[in-house]
């Protein structure tokens, strides 16, 4: 009864999809064709590993049917142009939507069906001993982060709430911490994020409720989610929604969550980006000829004017931490390479699969999309045979999880940097606060 029911499921879904597809107007047929497989294929494959009710692998299908099919056909109906480039870059009077359609084909077929191929036998773990928290380790270094948050913001407190209020003349009253893009990336994901380390730890573990009522408060003051980045306010409130509402890890409904999430959250978290005085709620479909949906005709773009680097933008990205002024001539994040040759604007994204042909050109694309399986199959299944085992796996795949959105629609300079300092803020939070015995309380 069980597998019908999921079938019917996946049946209905795939159903649905294809339905939006096919009724998008001012398309060519063979692009409609092409998109509408392609989005059954990554529906498919959401509701698919039922025992495995959330994981990396739906991640990846739901970024590709969201960015690179959806959003790429209502860009091509309506003839919008996301990016800072010119339009004829992209434009599909050569077919270019088409091929683009093709590649995705390859990229999901590719990524699915390697994807159950690297399933091994995970890492047995020594079950650990009970585990305690220090309560007053977490709340203390929480507290650290919370007041080094208020002293940065001290002289324009309501953009600790309110994103949309920031203006040039608030931002040059800030705290100056020094250091430059070093500097901020250590205030803003390490020194920040400590709220949400604790936080995390302590609900996890399941300290004394009072504490982790306590901690979740001082989590909200230093990071209020409308006075984030969404894909910041992904990777912190993910895992802590994770954590506080169990029914979210049941089967199907964390697919349902983040689809909600795409179509109802994120356009509602752009009225705090640029406030402009008015409130827009709604379900539409307009919010994906924003530039935020700008990685399909950024991975076209580059297709189109041929870009290799033949692996120095990946050189940059993996020496991210290494400070320019050491090294002058170090790769700026792919997305800011390929804008400023077009444009003045140069905060835009460059997906994951583009890296892989920003680097390597197709073969690239090849390479990127079989690690980013082999990766997702490896943690998958090591999270799902031992998160029992080794309890201490949850935190860091939640996270994971959660920014898995961010990495694939890149760039992967900023990304990787952005994640790995929020995993070193949860491994040092733990090293504080961990105690096995339970008298070190």
């Amino acid at each position: 009864m069980n597998n019908i029911r999921q079938y019917l499921i996946i049946a209905i879904s795939v159903l649905v999809v294809a339905a939006i597809l096919l009724s998008i107007s001012n398309i060519s047929s063979m692009y409609k064709l092409l998109a509408t497989i392609n989005a059954c294929i990554a529906t498919f494959f959401l509701f698919t590993y039922p025992d495995r009710p959330y994981s990396l692998h739906k991640m990846v299908n739901l970024f590709v049917l969201f960015f690179f099919v959806i959003a790429n056909a209502i860009q091509y109906s309506t003839n919008t142009n996301v990016t800072t480039f010119p339009m004829t870059i992209c434009a599909d009077s050569d077919g270019d939507y088409e091929r683009f359609q093709i590649l995705v084909l390859g990229i999901l077929l590719l990524f699915n069906f390697s994807y159950p191929a690297f399933r091994t036998q995970p890492k047995e773990y020594i079950k650990e001993p009970q585990i305690i928290l220090s309560n007053k380790k977490l709340i203390i270094t929480s507290l650290v982060g919370v007041i080094s948050t208020i002293f940065y913001y001290r002289n324009a407190l309501l953009l600790m709430f309110f994103r949309g209020l920031a203006s040039s003349g608030d931002e040059g009253e800030m705290a100056d911490l020094g250091g430059g893009n070093v500097g901020m990336l250590l205030f803003d994901k390490v020194i920040r994020a400590l709220p949400f380390a604790c936080f995390l730890w302590a609900a996890h573990y399941r300290v004394q409720k009072r504490v982790r009522w306590g901690l979740l408060l001082i989590m909200l003051i230093a990071l209020f989610p409308t006075a984030l980045a969404r894909n910041a306010t992904a990777m912190y409130w993910l895992p802590v929604a994770f954590l506080l509402f169990k029914f979210i890890q049941r089967k199907n409904v964390f697919v349902l969550t983040m689809l909600l999430g795409l179509l109802v959250v994120f356009p509602l978290l752009e009225n705090f980006r640029h406030w402009s005085g008015h409130f827009y709620i709604g379900l539409s479909f307009d919010f994906l000829n924003e530039m935020h949906f700008d990685a399909s005709q950024n991975f076209m773009i580059i297709m189109k004017a041929e870009i290799v680097t033949w692996g120095r933008q990946l050189l940059g990205a993996l020496l991210f931490w290494f400070p320019r002024s050491l090294w002058e001539a170090k790769p700026v994040g792919s997305g800011h390479f390929v804008a400023e040759q077009y444009s003045d604007f140069t905060n835009i994204s460059m997906p994951w699969f583009a890296e892989g042909y920003i680097n390597f050109g197709f073969v690239g694309i090849v390479a990127f999309t079989i690690l980013l399986s082999w990766f997702c199959s490896f943690l998958d299944s090591n999270y799902w045979e031992n998160r029992n085992d080794n309890k201490n796996i949850t935190p860091y795949y939640l996270l994971l999880l959660s920014s898995l959105l961010f990495i694939l629609r890149g760039d992967l300079m900023s990304s990787l940097a952005y994640t790995l300092a929020t995993i070193f803020d949860l491994y040092i939070v733990y090293k504080i606060a961990i105690s096995k015995f339970s008298g070190c309380k």
